[in-house]
């Protein structure tokens, strides 16, 4: 989001579109991501990311924070809405 009054970039807390209409397949080992830190979730705030976890669960998320304990968060995509969600970034298994 651009504000054009002011000529500075205005970044969202909260997604305004939905995700993308793709799902990324976890087996390509072209998007694979292994070893994850909280450094590499960092540099995804405010981007859509589509997210495998431990418990076999897979969404699109748009983090916007992360905290001192290693939480990511932000919301996840409900298949209609944005809600917002947090979770360890130990749980992540693999994310696009």
């Amino acid at each position: 989001m651009y504000n054009k009054s002011h000529n500075e970039v205005i970044i969202s807390p909260f997604p305004l579109s939905p995700p993308p209409a793709i799902t990324p397949n976890c087996t390509d080992t072209n998007t694979m991501v292994r070893n994850i830190t909280m450094s590499m979730l960092r540099n995804c705030l405010h981007h859509f990311i589509y997210v495998w976890t431990k418990n076999e669960d897979s969404f699109w998320m748009f983090p916007t924070a992360y905290t001192q304990d290693h939480i990511l968060c932000g919301y996840k995509w409900d298949c209609e809405l944005w809600k917002f969600y947090k979770i360890r970034y130990v749980e992540i298994v693999n994310f696009y």
